[in-house]
């Protein structure tokens, strides 16, 4: 009977621990698939009200063939250059070039790093920058921290607004924050809400008195020509005023 006992102990043992690791390579698995395949998602829009589109990439997107993405309608670019105080896109100087050669319009963000000073965000920012001509204001990119990432909201609202400040001090006159409605709630105090923003917002229009200049709307989206994923944006006006816009910007 003993004997039994114990022997039916080490099969619920065996089974709990193969059981175990099944799980977690399925785990590793479904890990896998997302970084590689993330799940698209995102808000259609009315064109109507809406017709100007645009894309946003990094290096996740791999490399980019921007004259198919011109043959999708697609009117502007935004590419991410640096983040924090020493990273730079490897892809942006190619993506850079590329874009001017299809005479795309584009901008570019930089990735807002709450545990990193921001006149040192600001100078990585701006030392990837030099000789280049932009069609579109640059952009303060403050996201979700990395998991785990502790921060202080005065210390990210302050280095933020120096941050921009030395944006403008080299002569960029218009910097545009790109926030989710999270974080717009968390850090905008009543000086940073006067300027103009981007805003993620993956189910519906953005709405609660926003200044959006810019809406993502979807969220990893594969496009014809692009080797990873976009994220799609849309202006806030019609086609007449993105004229307009592109034609006071310097």
């Amino acid at each position: 009977m003993n004997y039994n006992l114990i022997s039916m102990r080490n099969t619920i043992r065996k089974l709990a621990f193969f059981g175990f690791i099944g799980l977690l390579l399925s785990l590793i698995g479904v890990w896998f698939i997302y970084e590689r395949y993330p799940i698209s998602q995102g808000a259609d829009i009315d064109k109507s009200r809406y017709p100007v589109t645009g894309i946003d990439v990094s290096q996740h997107s791999g490399e980019i063939d921007f004259q198919e993405v011109l043959n999708q309608n697609i009117d502007f670019v935004y590419m991410k250059a640096t983040e924090g105080g020493d990273y730079k896109d490897p892809f942006f100087e190619n993506n850079y070039l590329n874009a001017k050669k299809h005479k795309l319009p584009l901008g570019t963000y930089h990735l807002f790093r709450y545990n990193v000073l921001g006149k040192t965000q600001a100078q990585n920012y701006l030392s990837s920058l030099e000789n280049k001509s932009l069609e579109l204001p640059l952009v303060a990119d403050v996201e979700e921290g990395r998991p785990g990432e502790k921060y202080e909201r005065e210390f990210v609202i302050r280095e933020l607004k120096i941050f921009i400040d030395e944006l403008y001090k080299a002569g960029y006159k218009n910097v545009i924050i790109y926030m989710n409605k999270k974080n717009y709630s968390i850090f905008i105090d009543e000086e940073l809400e006067k300027h103009q923003f981007w805003i993620a917002h993956l189910r519906k229009e953005p709405v609660d008195n926003v200044n959006w200049l810019f809406w993502q709307h979807w969220h990893n989206r594969k496009m014809s020509g692009v080797e990873g994923f976009v994220d799609l944006n849309t202006f806030n006006g019609s086609r007449e005023e993105w004229i307009s816009f592109l034609n006071n910007e310097e």
